[in-house]
């Protein structure tokens, strides 16, 4: 965090500056402004039309959510008519947007004892299907590494479901643990977030993506203790996409207890830029076939580049870490 504490510097200016100009020109002209009768009412109907649609679809508030592409001005309406007309009410008044009375079991959380020193490494990729897996009895060569350990006795591989189809939906679900889509209590108190459990029982939580920040939201960074996406990674590391994640791992600060999340992009469209600069790894052609046919290839590639940066990253944890060790590979959707 230290490393972007100078960018901040440039948040309250940017907004208290126009802000300043805005008043001072309205006192150096009130006395020639121009009056409209009763242009509060229209102004109060305008500012009122995204809360009222809060209110009527408050299931479908994630239309009103902020966009990089919007005005700052914009976006704080936007903020502010979420805040106060969909989070806090549902936080203050459970089930006040319910249709219909929905009751869900409760959360029970047990205490599991856990060794002085222990390690949990998730590798979370980007948008990979398992019937695209040889290890899951694709007949292309797309998993060479994760294959080869089917014979450890210790390496247990599932099919899986995505909680969404976007990794946006997908990570919130994940990250709180939630079974019900409708249970928002659970995203909102996250008494399930594992980044909560983890540091509750010792753990130190790392968070390193190639991907976006955004991509995070309500997905309990406040209980990650170091933070790495894709907006600061390529400083840090001086590398892009996952190779970044690559050379992190090399360097990454190591306690008694870990909880270690590294989030790969290559699988994500476009394919073929996210692994141009390991062609090592694209055995299928992308060109000289048919739009389709180049899809497939190129997301066949994706999976290849990103079995070997599973395959890195795994050796590269064994040999910087004591203790036990546990790795989870998945994909967020």
């Amino acid at each position: 965090s230290s490393d972007l504490s100078h960018y901040l510097y440039y948040a309250p200016l940017i907004v208290f500056i126009p802000y300043a100009v805005a008043i001072t020109a309205l006192r150096i002209f009130r006395h020639n402004r121009a009056t409209v009768p009763f242009i509060w009412v229209v102004l109060l109907a305008v500012i009122s039309i995204v809360p009222y649609r809060i209110i009527s679809e408050p299931d479908r508030a994630v239309k009103y959510y902020p966009n990089a592409s919007f005005p700052s001005i914009a976006n704080s309406y936007l903020n502010l008519s979420t805040l106060f007309f969909n989070h806090i009410p549902k936080l203050v008044m459970p089930g006040i947007y319910d249709t219909e009375q929905l009751y869900y079991s409760p959360v029970i959380i047990s205490q599991r004892e856990t060794p002085e020193q222990m390690t949990i490494v998730v590798i979370m990729t980007e948008g990979i299907t398992y019937d695209h897996m040889n290890l899951y009895g694709y007949e292309r060569d797309t998993t060479p590494f994760l294959s080869s350990l089917k014979q450890d006795p210790d390496f247990i591989w599932k099919p899986g479901i995505s909680a969404g189809i976007s990794t946006r939906v997908s990570f919130v679900s994940f990250w709180n643990d939630v079974r019900d889509p409708r249970n928002t209590q659970q995203f909102i108190r996250k008494p399930t977030n594992l980044f909560r459990l983890a540091g509750k029982n010792g753990f130190y939580n790392q968070f390193l993506s190639a991907q976006g920040s955004n991509l995070l939201r309500d997905s309990g960074t406040e209980y990650i203790h170091v933070l790495y996406t894709e907006d600061s990674l390529t400083p840090v590391s001086g590398e892009q996409n996952d190779n970044s994640l690559l050379l992190m791992a090399r360097d990454i600060e190591l306690h008694d207890k870990n909880f270690i999340v590294f989030h790969t992009r290559t699988a994500h469209a476009a394919y073929a830029s996210n692994y141009a600069q390991n062609q090592d790894i694209a055995i299928y052609p992308e060109d000289g076939v048919d739009y389709n046919q180049m899809l497939v290839n190129t997301y066949d590639n994706a999976i290849r580049y990103s079995d070997s940066v599973i395959e890195n990253l795994i050796k590269t944890m064994i040999s910087r870490v004591d203790g036990p060790l546990y790795f989870i590979v998945t994909s967020d959707h």
